[in-house]
């Protein structure tokens, strides 16, 4: 089961996700990050529950596709890509496609429409 209101925000470029984390957690969403896709599998098997992924595709390590193939995430996942429209067919736990660089209004209103925000402390 989900836990309400976390947000898994994975992306490989720290500036970008420190900057996403912190737009997150300033409209009052709980936000855990993580670096690529297998740090990402190690929260979600550690038992982290997210209501909504926001999940950069292209990554070391272990990039966005074989993370959506290895954790079959339950929760709802965003995708940002930097590369248009032009990308594999997603998998139905995608629930919205936004291109980088993202505006906030937008990325909050695709996250508010599936882990609405909690109070709480943030965590990441």
């Amino acid at each position: 089961m989900p836990d309400s209101g976390i947000v898994l925000v994975v992306d490989d470029e720290a500036e970008v996700r420190q900057v996403i984390v912190r737009m997150l957690q300033g409209v009052g969403l709980d936000v855990v990050d993580a670096a690529n896709g297998q740090d990402a599998l190690a929260l979600m098997e550690g038992g982290l529950r997210p209501s909504a992924i926001v999940l950069d595709l292209w990554m070391p390590i272990m990039d966005g596709w074989e993370f959506l193939s290895r954790a079959k995430p339950v929760a709802p996942v965003i995708v940002l890509s930097g590369l248009g429209q032009d990308v594999h067919p997603l998998p139905r736990c995608v629930v919205k496609l936004l291109m980088k660089p993202v505006g906030l209004d937008e990325l909050v209103e695709a996250i508010r429409k599936v882990a609405p925000p909690q109070a709480g402390s943030s965590r990441h």
